[in-house]
């Protein structure tokens, strides 16, 4: 669990760290969220997926958010923040194996599963902002957090439909899992 330090020192020093961890995990949600929105067509070739079902695909992430973060803000905060956010980290690093899934069921199931790690970043976030900033900056983390989100999210959409054209639309789907793999062992290397 991720305690304030005792010493204002050691706390000056680390809070840095933890702004930018916070604000790369925003931004992997982004990612994660628009994910498969600019590599749609790609997957559409390869599925014949209807309308429906590629909406489907792209909001699962989202819909999930919408209904299970305040249950699992709940179960956060009894689990403890560094907990829940690794726990986050991990779920949302499952899209990794959509590489090797050939099933849109099995893709579809992955994208809402990612949804219950978002749910666990999002929310959890704001109580390690209250934790670690100071009272002047508590705002402004937050502003920034937010930020990164829509930061990740415009990066996939501007980088996801050339870079599936390099490598195929399903390594840009694992590499959002990827990067979410990245920022829990960082998370868990700086504060265990």
């Amino acid at each position: 669990m991720i305690k304030k330090p005792n010493s204002t020192d050691q706390k000056d020093r680390y809070r840095f760290i933890i702004y930018a961890l916070l604000a790369f995990a925003h931004a992997v949600c982004g990612l994660n969220f628009l994910g498969p929105s600019a590599i749609l067509p790609l997957i559409n070739e390869e599925w014949f997926m209807s309308g429906p079902m590629s909406g489907l695909f792209v909001s699962a992430m989202t819909l999930t958010v919408t209904f299970a973060s305040i249950p699992l803000s709940i179960i956060g905060s009894r689990l403890g923040a560094f907990r829940a956010y690794l726990i986050g980290w991990l779920i949302l690093g499952l899209g990794v194996f959509s590489y090797t899934f050939d099933s849109f069921g099995l893709l579809l199931g992955i994208r809402f599963i990612q949804g219950f790690g978002a749910s666990f970043i999002l929310p959890v976030a704001a109580s390690i902002v209250m934790e670690w900033a100071e009272n002047d900056e508590i705002a402004a983390v937050n502003t920034v957090n937010l930020s990164f989100l829509t930061v990740g999210m415009g990066i996939s959409l501007v980088i996801g439909a050339p870079l599936a054209e390099l490598v195929g639309w399903r390594a840009v789907l694992a590499l959002d899992g990827l990067f979410a793999l990245i920022g829990a062992l960082v998370w868990a290397f700086l504060y265990k």
